[in-house]
């Protein structure tokens, strides 16, 4: 297994500080070759020298140690690491999140990527949540897979560890959540014991993203009653253009789209904008789907109608 070797950076600079100065005092003594002192130290100079040196060496090694214990401390005190490996920056931004939410209820948590966590680093904490998605065939995200290839065939003891994951996925593709699944069984099949049942999360689907931030909450100690996360708010826009860019492949359509705003101007994009598009399905078809199973639409179901259900859903493809 390969280990990153953890560099104290502040010393080495400190030490080629030190190094430096010493070699260019070197070369200023050769300047004064021969007789160029012309009368010893005094005793109390001798005494004011030593004084002096002795007071900054000490001054030093009390702001290092300070030093040292500050950064203990820290790590002390951020007891709980998330861990996050995303493919879209969906499951990073919820692992962000998930330390905002810790972090206000004053329990510090640390955040790492997948890639940087390894056998070694979870058998030494006690507590780490987890926030995975699934890319490709039920493929853990790209940048994970350093962690695939060398820590999951591995056979560490995690007796001592304590751990959440919330996998990330979407039910349209097959191995819905599937790394997520793998990477829950590697953990408990080591040892670790599981702070709550897995939770997955069907294309952002509001009720599990609540679920786990009430869990957070409980973890941290706070009252559950935090504001729920929500999704942006969407306009609405029209399908313009659609061309077919893979004719007669044998995987999935890939589409190049054009959308046009319903009724306001182009928005202004800066560099760094992110365009999330939720397709919805038209009204008539909602209707139709309603009217074929005998409903009217506007009963609620988790504080929202039906009806707006079935727009964010795919329905059955043979709708007359």
């Amino acid at each position: 297994m390969t280990r990153g070797i953890k560099i104290p950076w502040p010393r080495v600079g400190n030490a080629a500080v030190a190094s430096a100065l010493a070699g260019i005092g070197a070369c200023l003594l050769r300047l004064h070759a021969g007789d160029w002192w012309l009368a010893p130290p005094l005793p109390w100079q001798w005494r004011w020298a030593g004084i002096s040196v002795t007071a900054y060496a000490a001054l030093c090694g009390v702001l290092a140690l300070r030093t040292q214990r500050r950064s203990a401390r820290h790590d002390s005190q951020a007891s709980i690491l998330i861990v996050w490996a995303s493919q879209t920056g969906f499951a990073r931004e919820l692992a962000e999140r998930s330390a905002a939410v810790l972090d206000a209820a004053g329990q510090p948590a640390r955040l790492l990527a997948l890639e940087h966590v390894d056998a070694t680093t979870l058998a030494a904490t006690t507590r780490v949540l987890f926030v995975v998605s699934t890319s490709g065939i039920g493929d853990a995200p790209d940048h994970a897979q350093r962690f695939v290839r060398e820590t999951l065939i591995q056979a560490p003891a995690l007796s001592t560890l304590e751990y959440g994951l919330l996998a990330v996925g979407d039910r349209n593709y097959g191995h819905f959540c599937e790394f997520g699944r793998r990477l829950d069984a590697w953990l408990a099949q080591h040892g670790a014991r599981s702070l709550f049942d897995r939770i997955e999360v069907d294309n952002a689907d509001p009720d599990a993203l609540r679920h786990w931030q009430h869990l957070l909450a409980h973890l941290s100690g706070a009252a559950s009653s935090s504001t729920d996360w929500i999704q942006p708010h969407y306009r609405p826009w029209r399908l313009r253009e659609r061309d077919l860019l893979n004719p007669g492949s044998v995987g999935a359509p890939v589409y190049r789209i054009r959308l046009l705003p319903a009724s306001e101007a182009l928005p202004q994009w800066q560099p760094g904008d992110i365009a999330e598009i939720a397709p919805r399905n038209p009204p008539a078809a909602v209707r139709r789907w309603l009217d074929i199973h005998g409903m009217e639409g506007s009963q609620p179901i988790n504080g929202k109608p039906l009806r707006d259900w079935l727009a964010e859903s795919r329905l059955p493809a043979n709708i007359p």
